[in-house]
């Protein structure tokens, strides 16, 4: 998890422990100004690092499972995610979905999202550990995550696509890619996340 705003400090572990039935480890980047610590997460505090991608290549690095997924600290994954991406022990090296929800904490709407280019969306996939090469690109400062995915499935591993939303990119002042302020948000309330967690998002919104 590359983290760098304390802005989802309580909820992102919470969602993360949701997400997994059994043992599961957490790797955190955290280069925010001020050391964060977790009884159930392994920091590595890099202050001053800005570079994406160089946190995903030290994560991958350090992560020691059979199994590996991104959680940005600004997504919220549904709390199902593990249960379904179970078809990962029939063989395949790596399960995901092309769809996606949007929600502005700003507005409190929502939009969905359907890639047009990827079979499964980079944020949604669970992939297997030995099918993933550690070739992000250290130098990059932004998000190398579109790149580095492309790359991947051009390796032709075997996946499967899944055809319901699996996470929410969230949408707020200070996304590089994602900013509240760029998106057309259509989905009225109450938000459709199959009651993921309906009290944080209003929380989110109203900045409690």
């Amino acid at each position: 998890m590359p983290w760098v705003e304390h802005q989802f400090l309580k909820q992102s572990p919470v969602n993360i422990q949701r997400s997994f039935e059994q043992e599961f480890e957490l790797v955190i980047l955290d280069s925010s100004r001020e050391p964060w610590k977790s009884d159930i997460a392994r920091v590595f505090h890099v202050p001053g690092q800005p570079g994406i991608s160089w946190k995903r290549e030290v994560a991958l690095s350090a992560a020691r499972g059979n199994f590996v997924t991104w959680f940005d600290d600004d997504d919220w994954q549904s709390p199902e995610k593990l249960q379904k991406v179970r078809s990962l022990s029939g063989g395949a090296d790596a399960v995901g979905t092309r769809h996606a929800y949007m929600y502005s904490t700003v507005s409190g709407q929502a939009a969905l999202y359907e890639s047009t280019y990827e079979p499964i969306i980079f944020n949604s996939a669970v992939y297997r550990k030995n099918s993933v090469p550690q070739n992000f690109d250290p130098t990059r400062i932004t998000a190398e995550d579109t790149e580095w995915h492309e790359r991947w499935l051009k390796t032709r591993p075997s996946y499967v696509t899944l055809g319901e939303p699996m996470h929410a990119w969230l949408c707020h002042e200070k996304n590089v890619t994602n900013r509240a302020n760029s998106r057309f948000f259509e989905l009225p309330n109450p938000i459709p996340f199959d009651d993921w967690e309906r009290e944080f998002f209003e929380r989110l919104r109203v900045g409690r």
